[in-house]
């Protein structure tokens, strides 16, 4: 049989076949390693996706970050993104923000950030993502604000992602 659409279109995802796949990604102790900078930043790994053309529905989740680092203010503040980029610079954008955009974390509380809500923004809703050769990986990318920041730093992520998204089949 010779390779295309036919054969890779209708191979199951998971053994089950499925128009469209929620999956729950939980987020355990993540940690990510955010440099000193105006404004701090660093990224982490999140999660990857499978095999084949991935088109994104959308995601929504809550995370959590948390830090005792002294170089970090109790009542830290800044942007966390969710992106097939990981951010090199005091910016979220582009590949950085394509499946939820920059989102403000709100004050934290004893080096506790609030509950953050994660939502897609719909510009990043129908995007297909070239993920054929299962490279592509999704990252928090975390800013926090230059004055709640005197030195790199380390913090915990826990809470959980879930992304509504279909595989279009494979090359």
């Amino acid at each position: 049989m010779t390779k295309g659409r036919r054969r890779s279109a209708e191979r199951p995802v998971g053994n089950k076949r499925q128009a469209m796949i929620r999956q729950l990604f939980r987020i355990v102790n993540k940690t990510i390693s955010v440099v000193d900078g105006a404004p701090g930043y660093g990224s982490a790994e999140a999660f990857r996706l499978p095999e084949g053309n991935i088109l994104i529905h959308g995601a929504a989740g809550y995370i959590t970050l948390t830090t005792s680092d002294a170089d970090i203010t109790a009542t830290f503040d800044g942007d966390i993104s969710i992106g097939t980029g990981s951010t090199s610079d005091g910016t979220l954008s582009g590949s950085e923000v394509n499946l939820v955009a920059s989102t403000s974390l709100g004050a934290a509380t004893a080096k506790v950030s609030p509950n953050v809500r994660l939502v897609t923004s719909t510009s990043n809703t129908g995007v297909i993502h070239d993920n054929t050769a299962a490279d592509v990986v999704f990252y928090f990318n975390l800013l926090i604000d230059d004055a709640a920041i005197s030195g790199a730093a380390d913090f915990t992520a826990n809470g959980y992602v879930e992304v509504l998204y279909t595989v279009l089949g494979d090359d």
